[in-house]
């Protein structure tokens, strides 16, 4: 998404507003797969503030991700405000170490800082339900399709010496 910052480049005060859609397609995160099976919505304003611009965005839409339990994948909505601050390459050199986005010229590509925001919001795990019981430690299966039949009672050798704390 290409917003044109020409309007409001030198008038102190000047605001525009953007809503368009960022295709984002397949983003990795740990060992879950998270995609975007269609573009996520983004729409907000771009103040100028004097020395720097102020971009204030809105971002919503489904996304589809691995449970972190049992690994079955199911879909997911977004919905989140971020907020950045920019600044232009000819008065970077000032700011450094701030947190702030440096453009070049009267053109902002946003998309890579939706991406950027989107992955930044996302919880480390998902869970397709509270209850997930996720899957069997020793044959793998389903616990939320019922039980598998393994004897989960077994107690590492290493830690045996533990379980006679409770008799006492």
């Amino acid at each position: 998404m290409l917003v044109s910052l020409s309007e409001i480049l030198k008038s102190e005060g000047g605001r525009i507003t953007f809503e368009d859609e960022v295709c984002i397609g397949q983003a990795g995160q740990t060992e879950d797969i998270i995609s975007f099976p269609e573009p996520v919505r983004v729409w907000g304003k771009i103040v100028n503030e004097g020395e720097v611009f102020r971009l204030t965005a809105s971002v919503s839409g489904g996304l589809l991700v691995r449970c972190g339990r049992c690994a079955r994948e199911f879909r997911r909505e977004i919905a989140f405000d971020f907020e950045e601050t920019l600044l232009p390459k000819e008065q970077a050199d000032e700011r450094e170490g701030d947190d702030v986005v440096v453009f070049t010229g009267s053109e902002l590509m946003l998309d890579e800082m939706v991406t950027a925001n989107i992955l930044l919001a996302m919880p480390i795990r998902y869970l397709c339900s509270e209850g997930c019981r996720g899957l069997c430690a020793e044959c793998g299966k389903d616990l939320n399709e019922g039980g598998c039949g393994c004897r989960h009672e077994k107690i590492d050798p290493r830690l045996a010496v533990l379980s006679k704390l409770n008799d006492k």
